[in-house]
């Protein structure tokens, strides 16, 4: 603190005059670092508030990315999971219809037949035979056993023919060596 202003002698009014310049210009000059002191920590201050609210807004993105990483996987895993439970129940059902179809087998059939059923094989006394005029191979014996001659013959030829034909239409008239156009 200071007490109170010295008088000085000056030695002229410019002297006078000089030192009341050259201390004002130092006063100003204080003002002015102080000024710019406190503008660049002003500055400082809002850099500082700028890099954190950025840093926390990358943070924050991350966090959000994360978590909707998170639950897709989760969602992944729930869904894999439904798949492989899909995957025993279709391996259920197949082992339930073979199963099935070991359980409809003649042997079987026959055996439930017999014992919960009380079933059993007719006796020779039982059995009827039918005649019928019906022939149901297709043995060529059978074809022909009920044609006269002239008529498996003329069947037999017409078949023939009928091979003949596409032969010599896919092929040509070997004969001739030429193909048919």
């Amino acid at each position: 603190m200071q007490a109170a202003r010295q008088l000085e002698s000056y030695e002229s009014y410019e002297s006078y005059r000089y030192r009341l310049m050259t201390e004002q210009v130092e006063e100003n000059k204080k003002r002015n670092a102080e000024k710019k002191m406190k503008d660049l920590s002003a500055k400082r201050i809002v850099r500082f508030i700028k890099g954190v609210s950025f840093c926390s807004f990358v943070f924050l993105s991350l966090a959000v990315m994360i978590y909707q990483y998170s639950t897709l996987y989760e969602q992944k895993y729930v869904v894999n999971g439904l798949n492989s439970e899909i995957k025993q129940m279709t391996m259920d059902i197949e082992e339930v219809k073979s199963s099935l179809d070991t359980t409809i087998s003649l042997d079987n059939v026959e055996r439930v037949a017999m014992t919960e059923l009380n079933m059993q094989y007719p006796q020779p006394e039982q059995i009827v035979y039918l005649q019928s005029n019906w022939h149901y191979a297709l043995d060529k014996d059978t074809r022909t056993k009920y044609l006269s001659k002239e008529d498996a013959k003329k069947n037999e030829n017409l078949s023939g023919q009928v091979y003949d034909y596409i032969i010599n239409f896919a092929f040509g008239d070997r004969e001739k060596g030429t193909a048919v156009k």
